[in-house]
């Protein structure tokens, strides 16, 4: 359940800024495109089916007990990380690129000028 590593990496950044000055007290947003991922983190009692797993949603669920995440739902096609993880086609890449606020850069040629300068 990759809920659970970004949930550690989370927890080590927060960590960092706090012995760095700049404390998070706020519960991090946590966005999930699966919803029985949700359901099962915020329903946490024990599934025969997935007893290899409980100890990440356990894991998960103490800390949206604790108010440190808040699991949010986000549609799988607004999921701006599949930029970086999946292939896409051309229009999906170019709305989710819009999303990180990233310019496509002008081809320059080999003398660094930029072409139609």
């Amino acid at each position: 359940m990759i809920l659970c590593t970004v949930a550690q990496e989370c927890l080590y950044i927060k960590q960092t800024a706090g012995e760095m000055g700049h404390p998070i007290t706020s519960a991090i947003t946590l966005h999930e495109d699966n919803q029985s991922t949700i359901q099962r983190v915020n329903n946490s009692g024990h599934h025969g089916r997935t007893k290899h797993i409980d100890l990440r949603y356990h894991f998960i669920n103490d800390l949206v007990e604790q108010q440190v995440f808040r699991l949010e739902y986000t549609n799988t096609r607004l999921q701006v990380a599949d930029i970086f993880t999946k292939p896409l086609d051309i229009t999906t890449f170019c709305a989710l690129r819009s999303k990180l606020r990233v310019e496509q850069l002008q081809p320059s040629d080999p003398f660094g000028q930029r072409q139609g300068s």
